[in-house]
């Protein structure tokens, strides 16, 4: 059974969620607005709960809206074992404690690019192939963390963005080299069609399907994201048959993603999904 969600960074429009009672007040208008354009399920930022060490508020926040916590999403480092060791670990362990005693199917995880020093402040630098002792010391990680989320009753699920795709996928090669048992990949269409293409996109995620255990849906337009799943070039028509003829059965998870600010939208965040859910609920079969 295809269950439908969303990401609620697509709220974060005018404010990002953090400390204090104005993201507090965010993330539940986020939370009640994803239940009424139609969506079962939410994952969330991790930056979006107020305090990792009360999963039993988190619980109670999202049940109280009627849904699903999917699962908390961060951010790591896998190729460099000092920073993984010192930073990334301890943080996606907190996170994944409180994510299993809220009662989340899993986490969600990006990996880091390598990359070039910024040329310029606010300029990310270019992204560099990683060596052969780091993608192996990313296997070697993400297989210590799938470990870790399955003994915690958690579902790994690797977000891509589009590096993995670079260098003749040697990042994407390293991922999936991780046991099938103890990682899938969060397949992010939209991120992952700004390197393949549009006209390779299918292709690839036929390759990559039976790894794929969870769905992303970013619509693009160019190299950016448009407001809502439609406004953009990818064909979700097409997509749908694909997840229908596999038999898909797990999450499909609208990433609308925030803006550089509230007047970059025509449309409000809840109209956005709303939109969005009649587009995957309509592609993929699945009756509200």
């Amino acid at each position: 059974m295809i269950r439908v969600g969303c990401q609620a960074n697509a709220w974060e429009r005018r404010v990002r969620f953090g400390a204090g009672a104005e993201s507090a007040a965010l993330v539940d208008q986020a939370l009640a607005e994803t239940a009424a354009a139609g969506y079962v399920g939410t994952e969330l930022p991790t930056r979006a709960v107020a305090d990792l060490g009360r999963p039993g508020d988190l619980r109670a926040l999202v049940a109280r809206h009627g849904l699903t916590l999917i699962g908390l999403h961060l951010g790591g480092t896998f190729y460099d074992d000092a920073v993984y060791r010192e930073k990334s670990l301890p943080a996606l362990r907190a996170a994944a404690a409180c994510a299993a005693a809220a009662g989340a199917e899993g986490m969600v995880v990006s990996g880091a690019p390598k990359r070039a020093p910024s040329p310029t402040p606010g300029v990310r630098g270019a992204t560099l192939r990683k060596t052969t002792e780091e993608v192996r010391a990313q296997t070697r990680n993400l297989t210590e963390l799938g470990r870790l989320y399955r003994d915690l009753g958690l579902r790994l699920w690797y977000h891509n963005h589009g590096h993995e795709f670079e260098y003749d996928r040697e990042d994407l090669h390293s991922i999936l080299d991780v046991d099938t048992g103890l990682l899938s990949l969060c397949f992010d269409m939209g991120n992952a069609a700004r390197v393949v293409t549009l006209e390779r996109l299918m292709e690839t995620m036929e390759q990559l399907w039976d790894r794929i255990g969870y769905l992303h849906y970013r619509d693009i337009i160019g190299k950016r994201s448009p407001e809502a799943l439609g406004d953009g070039d990818l064909d979700f028509d097409e997509i749908g048959r694909l997840a229908r003829s596999r038999a898909f059965s797990g999450w499909a998870v609208a990433e609308l993603g925030p803006g550089s600010s509230a007047a970059d939208y025509a449309r409000s965040p809840m109209e956005d999904a709303r939109i969005s859910c009649e587009v995957m609920r309509r592609t993929l079969g699945v009756p509200l």
